[in-house]
């Protein structure tokens, strides 16, 4: 009887155990349950805070930037063998900007803050004061002081055409940017942008004037003339004379010397400054400052009265070599920066000593944000290289010379052949 009574007391307790161990399996999956019911809260939050994030990525203000904070890097083009040098370079679009057909998004102008986020009387030729070059190395300084003065260098560069058509007076304008290197008053620009006036006077073109202005916002200076375009990039993209608004091209041959041959009434020289340059390329992985006049999502009502400057510390990501000498590195990549808009071509890439070393001449500009494109610079190096190869004088000895020989001898003996090369009956 005590067997059976125990054996009793032992099923009752067992019974107990089993029905507790029923009760814990049915709550956990009332504690699993209970967290998956917070996941869709969770992840609401978190993206409302990428949304948050990337709105304010995107608003992209005009002021000076680290690469750091841009909202979103581009995939690198994959360099070849060579660790340094990627090649050839890639066909890209110009960044000129046709500044009268712009409509589009009107962006409220501010003036640009002056700091890096990361820390005279008219004459017929106007004297811009000047750095002296040095290929002495240099002790870097603060990018807020080398900012300044890339901004006293930069220009912007309206070319305005005039042309009477059987429809009437067509009036065109393109506006892109530049950048002072002498004293006398020579600027280094695109040949994409200074084109127009190889062209004017031309029945096929008509009439065509290019306005220099500077300052924040940008205020005239004068007009200009053109010193030299090669004639090797009007044989080259003959096309641009009949797409006009953009192209694509690797920028080579990309660069043009204007001159400012008169000053605007009321125009100050004095806060003005010829930029140093040296014939280099930045290296990989080297930080640079760029500067220009960017307009693509500016209203043309903005761009006449109210364009302002922007600068950038930006990256070297690639340099690449033109299939011309593929052993040279020739053009460097810039990506993810804010100046990878419309206008910028021409824009100044200066060193850490102050030194230019480039200028903005293509990019890839598909992208919605600036900060999935990339720009693309060339290097002064080239531009020498080019120089000797067309005049059989670097470009110290071109500016070293009388202005006025320079121009008669282009005017003279270049620009016919220019002109004939840009105006190809191919239409």
């Amino acid at each position: 009887m005590v067997t059976a009574m125990t054996q009793a007391i032992i099923a009752w307790f067992l019974g107990v155990i089993a029905a507790l161990a029923g009760f814990v399996g049915i709550g956990q999956p009332e504690t699993r349950q209970e967290t998956q019911g917070n996941a869709p809260a969770n992840a609401q939050e978190e993206a409302a805070k990428a949304s948050r994030e990337d709105t304010a990525a995107d608003a992209m203000p005009t002021l000076l930037t680290h690469p750091s904070s841009s909202n979103q890097t581009p995939p690198q083009p994959q360099p070849d063998a060579s660790p340094e040098l990627s090649a050839p370079a890639p066909r890209t679009q110009a960044t000129t900007s046709p500044a009268s057909a712009r409509g589009g998004k009107s962006a409220q102008a501010r003036p640009p803050s002056d700091q890096p986020s990361r820390a005279p009387t008219s004459t017929t030729t106007p004297n811009i004061p000047v750095s002296t070059p040095s290929s002495q190395p240099q002790p870097p300084a603060q990018w807020s002081v080398i900012n300044q003065k890339a901004r006293s260098s930069l220009v912007n560069i309206r070319c305005i055409r005039q042309a009477t058509t059987t429809q009437g007076v067509l009036v065109s304008s393109i506006s892109g940017s530049g950048v002072f290197i002498d004293q006398r008053g020579v600027i280094l620009t695109n040949a994409h942008i200074a084109y127009p006036l190889a062209l004017s006077g031309t029945p096929e073109f008509g009439d065509v004037r290019c306005e220099v202005r500077s300052g924040a916002p940008a205020r005239p200076l004068g007009e200009a003339s053109l010193l030299f375009l090669p004639l090797a990039w009007a044989q080259e993209n003959a096309a641009i004379a009949t797409t006009r608004e953009s192209y694509l091209s690797t920028g080579e041959y990309d660069y043009a010397l204007l001159r400012l041959k008169s000053a605007a009434p009321g125009a100050d020289l004095t806060t003005r400054t010829a930029a140093p340059w040296l014939p280099t390329i930045p290296q990989k992985g080297q930080e640079v400052l760029v500067a220009a006049y960017p307009v693509e999502f500016y209203s043309p009502e903005i761009i006449e009265r109210a364009l302002y400057p922007v600068s950038t510390i930006a990256t070297v990501a690639e340099r690449y070599a033109f299939s011309s000498d593929p052993s040279i590195a020739a053009i460097f990549s810039l990506p993810g920066v804010i100046l990878a808009q419309k206008g910028a071509s021409g824009g100044g890439v200066f060193l850490e000593s102050g030194a230019l070393t480039g200028i903005i001449t293509t990019g890839g500009i598909s992208a919605a944000s600036t900060g999935d494109r990339v720009l693309y610079a060339l290097s002064l190096s080239s531009v020498d290289l080019s120089l000797r190869h067309a005049t059989g004088m670097g470009l110290q000895a071109v500016l070293a010379g009388d202005l006025d020989e320079r121009e008669e001898w282009f005017r003279e003996g270049v620009l016919p052949r220019v002109r004939e090369a840009l105006l190809r009956k191919e239409r």
